[in-house]
């Protein structure tokens, strides 16, 4: 192999070890948007579990209340997509 050749195989391997790294930076990117929305609802469980239990007596749960918790409760298993229109 001449040094034209080795220099050209170098370059090669550059060019395809540069767009790997571009993948592998784009893939952070998106993995790292779907961490930070995934924490966010986590927050917003643990906020709900909370407005919820304070509001709660324990054992005694009035009727507009068990409403107003079961609203809140099917709110937060089914949120809304993009481009779904609500209920």
């Amino acid at each position: 192999m001449n040094v034209n050749e080795l220099l050209a195989d170098l370059q090669a391997q550059h060019d395809e070890t540069t767009a790997r790294a571009g993948e592998l930076h784009d893939q952070i990117e998106r993995l790292t948007s779907a961490l930070a929305k995934t924490e966010g609802r986590l927050a917003d469980l643990a906020t709900a579990r909370k407005v919820i239990a304070e509001v709660a007596p324990a054992g005694t749960e009035p009727p507009e209340l068990t409403t107003a918790y079961q609203a809140i409760v099917n709110a937060l298993q089914h949120p809304p997509r993009p481009g779904v229109p609500g209920p």
